[in-house]
């Protein structure tokens, strides 16, 4: 007999919920993150706009749906089952998350105070895609950080 699965719709709606939760626990240890590293750096503003923010005006939707759905996707398949995967291969699941996460920081146009959000950020989705089934949810928790980075984006400038 072959194994029962989960019905799709009730499974993805768990993932979609996992995502939001995990956003609630992940964002305010970035956040925690950042104000450490503010402080240690003397104060330092953070000027970091994402340079995607010259070419809003007049293409938000474009911009919204590159940044709020295509990225998240793309990254989250990118970073979570190929960098992840890379170091989760040579390195216990802490280590591999905390390694791809500051990878993930990296690669993203911002300034050095906000490498310890990103790397959380990053981190806490590779110990998400640990936990779950697929990549439903860090997807969704992705998508919410830059959905609200863009919401204050378009309140901002």
């Amino acid at each position: 007999m072959a194994p029962t699965q989960r019905p799709f719709l009730p499974s993805l709606l768990k993932e979609i919920g996992v995502g939001i939760v995990a956003w609630a626990v992940i964002f305010p240890v970035g956040a925690l993150a950042t104000l450490i590293a503010v402080t240690l750096a003397g104060g330092e503003r953070v000027p970091s706009v994402h340079p995607i923010v010259q070419y809003v005006d007049g293409h938000r939707l474009e911009v919204f749906l590159l940044a709020v759905v295509i990225a998240p996707i793309v990254e989250e398949v990118i970073f979570r089952n190929f960098v992840y995967g890379f170091f989760r291969f040579r390195f216990p699941g802490f280590f591999a998350a905390l390694f791809s996460g500051f990878f993930f920081a990296v690669i993203h146009p911002y300034s050095a105070v906000l490498m310890p959000q990103l790397t959380v950020l990053g981190a806490g989705l590779a110990i998400l895609r640990e936990h779950r089934p697929g990549i439903v949810a860090p997807i969704v928790t992705h998508m919410i950080v830059n959905g609200l980075a863009f919401l204050f984006m378009q309140l901002l400038f």
